[in-house]
């Protein structure tokens, strides 16, 4: 489950160096928190390998700015910032020593794209939080609770199911899910109405491992306190 990441320097943030708004469109649209890694994973897997004629792999890097600009062309943000998992182990792994252990290594091609991918974002002058000993997913957190707390619409990227988790009050979460499928906005009530009482316990379970949420009742009765 996302922690709040222990830092106060966050602002809210104001979009700069992207596409011009279109001149008809008046309304200002919510700020945008992008997963950048987990979009940039999923598209890798969805689309089939491209490469510039120099041989260079593209894939993961076309899908992750077709979809950023399709945001950016149809929510007209007041806001943009990606969170980036910083290459520090981080404080679950000094609870749980296996944490993410089974994990594979990146595909081959990926290493060259996430090279373009920072390009991508420092040619926009937009914020990029990494925090050491934390993961993308505490530092959404920490920026939605902020905006939620401002009652500003926001709208959280993510083809991470972990992160319907930030999805009530002001905030939604954009879920792009899989190969194939519509991407699907969800509030807090549509997140309750699709997974029902379990939706924490569910796609969150190495966070129950902790003693004290190991029976299911208990885990339910937590989940039950937590309100849109």
């Amino acid at each position: 489950m996302p922690t709040t990441a222990p830092f106060e320097s966050l602002h809210l943030v104001r979009a700069r160096g992207v596409p011009p708004r279109r001149r008809y469109s008046h309304r200002v649209g919510p700020t945008v928190l992008f997963d950048a890694l987990s979009i940039f994973f999923r598209a890798h897997h969805a689309l089939p390998p491209m490469n510039t004629s120099r041989g260079e792999p593209t894939s993961a890097l076309y899908g992750f700015c077709s979809l950023f600009l399709k945001i950016v062309r149809e929510r007209n943000p007041a806001g943009l910032a990606f969170a980036v998992d910083a290459p520090e182990k981080t404080f679950r792994h000094g609870r749980y020593e296996a944490y993410k252990a089974t994990r594979g290594a990146p595909p081959e091609g990926l290493y060259e794209q996430l090279e373009r991918l920072e390009q991508f974002w420092s040619s926009l002058e937009l914020p990029v939080y990494r925090v050491p000993g934390f993961e993308a997913d505490d530092i959404l957190a920490t920026l939605a609770r902020k905006l939620r707390e401002a009652e500003l619409p926001t709208l959280v990227v993510s083809g991470d199911r972990d992160l319907l988790q930030l999805a009530r009050g002001s905030v939604e979460v954009l879920f792009t899910g899989a190969r194939g499928k519509e991407a699907v906005v969800y509030d807090c009530h549509k997140v309750t109405a699709r997974f029902g009482e379990a939706w924490l316990a569910g796609p969150c379970g190495w966070f129950f491992s902790n003693a004290r949420f190991r029976r299911p009742r208990r885990i339910l009765r937590w989940v039950k306190g937590q309100t849109c």
